[in-house]
């Protein structure tokens, strides 16, 4: 029987809902997505056993870190062989939260680099129009050329020259007299 990505992670957040750890929860979920940023752990985690007893150890190991609960959803994953997409499973685990209202999803897009305190005044400036906690999430895309987008749920706001562009040829593109 194959279990979808989706379905290990909603077991997990209704477990969450219940026991009111949604938040906590998704914290220990990321800070695991910084464990498995060592490609060593990463790589042992992945690997297929016939005993997955030899990793207790490691498990216990993490007891003072994370909630049992937590701990036994990972031992699950590596069981089912899907340490390879923890990442999905943060993501899915974040929409879930985002579905149930429980945070805004803040994704911020800008073409080079911005400074901490660039990225600071953002927030600040979304959390003036949307109360509650946000989760941000920041990239660089080079594709947007200059400005930004900035996606809180599904409002987007898009100031970017690639977007401005985009706007142009939907009119009907330049003209040449």
């Amino acid at each position: 029987m194959i279990i979808s990505i989706e379905t290990y992670t909603l077991a997990l957040f209704e477990l969450a809902l219940e026991k009111k750890l949604e938040m906590k929860y998704y914290e220990e979920l990321k800070d695991f997505s910084a464990v498995l940023d060592d490609l060593e752990v990463h790589n042992i985690l992945s690997k297929s056993v016939s005993d997955y007893r030899v990793f207790d150890n490691f498990w216990e190991s993490l007891n003072k870190v994370f909630s049992p609960e937590v701990i036994n959803f990972l031992r699950i994953i590596q069981e089912a062989s899907l340490i390879y997409a923890f990442d999905r499973i943060v993501a899915e685990y974040r929409d879930l939260l985002i579905d149930h209202e429980l945070i805004y999803g803040v994704n911020v897009e800008s073409a080079s680099a911005l400074s901490k305190t660039e990225i600071d005044e953002i927030v600040t400036n979304v959390s003036k129009h949307y109360k509650g906690i946000l989760d941000v999430q920041y990239k660089e895309d080079p594709s947007l050329i200059g400005g930004l987008k900035i996606r809180v749920n599904n409002d987007v706001y898009d100031t970017s020259i690639k977007n401005k562009f985009k706007q142009i040829l939907a009119q009907g593109g330049l003209k040449h007299e």
